[in-house]
């Protein structure tokens, strides 16, 4: 499977604060000729990226990655597209530890978000996320998720899926 990983695509100024506030990585994965149609082979798709970005990690003598990520299987949750939209967008500009706090500027987190979307519309995408809600969903009266890694106190992963692309999100925070 080739990878892209979307971040340098940004093209971000060097001295950009944006830079060093950005926990997490980008990446896109070709999945033509892989069924999707069930969740079961989402599922599979979702760990095998997630053993993909592990085995990097680890494997990266400069990586903070201690223990890498685990498969969470059925324990990803769906969203529908505009909620997961949403919430991709939140977890680029704001902090996941201080959700009022923002990480990257308005600007930035329009250009990654719209890069990141680019290729995916509502009709054709599944959504997952290793939280039950948005963190950022006020309304929602708090949230709860499965652990991608134990290396940071928080981490959320939000992954988009259609036919030919799978993109996978990962922002990292401490308290």
């Amino acid at each position: 499977m080739e990878i892209e990983y979307l971040f340098e695509k940004l093209n971000l100024e060097k001295n950009s604060d944006d830079l060093y506030d950005f926990w997490g990585n980008s990446f896109q994965m070709n999945i033509s000729g892989f069924q999707i149609e069930t969740f079961e082979q989402r599922i599979d798709l979702l760990n095998k990226a997630t053993e993909i970005e592990h085995q990097r990690l680890i494997n990266d003598e400069d990586s903070w990655a201690i223990t890498g990520f685990k498969k969470l299987n059925e324990n990803w949750k769906e969203f529908d597209f505009e909620y997961g939209k949403e919430m991709l967008f939140n977890a680029i500009r704001y902090d996941l530890a201080y959700s009022n706090s923002e990480r990257m500027s308005l600007e930035n987190a329009r250009k990654f978000h719209h890069l990141i979307m680019s290729d995916y519309e509502k009709k054709n995408t599944f959504i997952y996320c290793n939280y039950d809600k948005s963190p950022w969903d006020k309304s929602s009266g708090g949230y709860g998720g499965w652990n991608l890694t134990d290396d940071w106190t928080f981490d959320i992963g939000i992954i988009l899926i259609n036919s030919h692309k799978l993109t996978f999100n990962y922002f990292l925070s401490e308290d």
